[in-house]
């Protein structure tokens, strides 16, 4: 599958086509190749404000002056709601006899939906998500037995879901207010009940056992509200927040700027800038994951994955994409964490991607419960990447094969 880039701003190719479901009767609709999409940076008000936009009336990126002097944090008398101790997730923690493997099914070599969110607001369009299908998604993956689990979690493959779930991994770009506003409660800042951090938590604590692990890329000088949010005053509070909540904050350079377009040093500023802006709002924490605006890469791909710009040395251990279809397990030997593919969260590619997974044999990650275990069915040994270290366990099923990782 693919997608090409198109206009001043963002268009999207995908050539997903007809999926077999293979004994089903069924088949699922397409995407559109070249459809115009929405622009994704445009002013809102308290949330965010969808804009229909056409080839011939989309925004120009934004470009602010360029600085080399990070902002610092604007300290507030208010109170940031406490941190709460996000609750563990079970495992096994032992290898599944045979009437559990013919119960839970685990497949570790399956596919794993990373889902890409960008506004969410209060209507639904192209790019936009409403807070009420943002809410419905989330009750959609529970019931369909996906748990949330850390981008870092998968590249470094230590999932840890229950026996017979499967890990999802939520994403949002482009750090719009809707995607995160603090609302003053008695003295107390909380994210505001209809931005995405404020549905995630009302959810994580009606469902505890679901998680609330997301990344937000974001930009820190893209031109208001998607400059961190918005709420100038709050940024580093909010960054602050994310991350001590189990959440995490991955780099879209500083002002989303389309890196197929600019020079070398530019590349470097642009990843290495927004680094540092967002280091000096939280101290020691390690920006590794980046999302390419518009999937576009720069000229020289290794800048996308390292380089040094004013001193500012940056390292990406992930790279995501655009677009448009789950990931591989990291245990496949198909899996590159430096251009993982997403899923857009629209409805007709959520109803697209997660029917295929549930239904189409082998194409599901499913858990066995011990992070530190490998279980698949044997059918698929060949998509298996050994890796060092790894031992071969006896198995309850000759259909089955079963390593130690760790």
């Amino acid at each position: 599958m693919g997608y090409g880039v198109h206009t001043a701003w963002v268009r999207i190719r995908r050539g997903i086509g007809i999926v077999s479901l293979l004994a089903l009767s069924m088949s699922l609709g397409a995407c559109t190749a070249g459809e115009p999409v929405s622009a994704l940076i445009s002013p809102s008000p308290a949330i965010d404000r969808s804009v229909s936009a056409t080839p011939s009336s989309l925004p120009s990126t934004p470009r602010p002056t360029p600085t080399t002097v990070a902002p610092t944090a604007t300290a507030v008398p208010t109170r940031v709601v406490p941190t709460q101790a996000p609750v563990p997730v079970p495992t096994t923690g032992h290898t599944p006899t045979a009437s559990e493997f013919a119960r839970i099914q685990p497949n570790e070599l399956g596919e794993i939906p990373i889902l890409e969110y960008h506004l969410i607001t209060n209507q639904e369009d192209r790019w936009s998500r409403s807070w009420e299908n943002f809410r419905g998604d989330l009750e959609r993956l529970y019931a369909l037995r996906y748990r949330t689990v850390r981008l870092q979690d998968v590249i470094d493959d230590r999932i840890d879901v229950p026996a017979g779930f499967s890990p999802v991994v939520l994403t949002f770009d482009d750090s719009s207010p809707g995607q995160f506003t603090f609302i003053d409660q008695d003295g107390t800042l909380v994210p505001d009940p209809h931005s995405a951090v404020g549905v995630l938590e009302a959810f994580y604590h009606e469902h505890p056992d679901f998680g609330r692990h997301a990344t937000f890329f974001v930009l820190p000088a893209a031109d208001p509200p998607h400059n961190l949010f918005g709420q100038n005053e709050y940024q580093a509070q909010k960054l602050q927040y994310l991350v001590a909540h189990g959440m995490d904050i991955g780099n879209h350079t500083y002002w989303h700027q389309n890196l197929s377009t600019v020079g070398d040093e530019e590349v470097r500023r642009q990843i290495g800038q927004a680094a540092q802006v967002i280091t000096s709002m939280v101290p020691g924490y390690d920006v590794d994951l980046f999302a390419l605006p518009e999937g576009a890469w720069p000229a020289h791909r290794e800048l996308a994955i390292r380089g040094t710009w004013h001193g500012v040395t940056y390292s990406n251990r992930a790279i995501v994409l655009v677009g448009a279809q789950p990931a591989p397990s990291p245990d496949r030997v198909d899996f590159n964490p430096l251009a993982l593919p997403r899923i857009q969260a629209t409805s007709d590619q959520l109803d697209l991607w997660l029917t295929t997974l549930a239904r189409v044999p082998g194409r599901r990650y499913v858990s066995d419960g011990d992070p530190d275990r490998l279980t698949f069915p044997a059918i698929l040994a060949d998509k298996h990447k050994k890796r060092p270290g790894e031992r071969q366990l006896a198995s309850f099923s000759p259909d089955y094969e079963v390593f130690q990782l760790r």
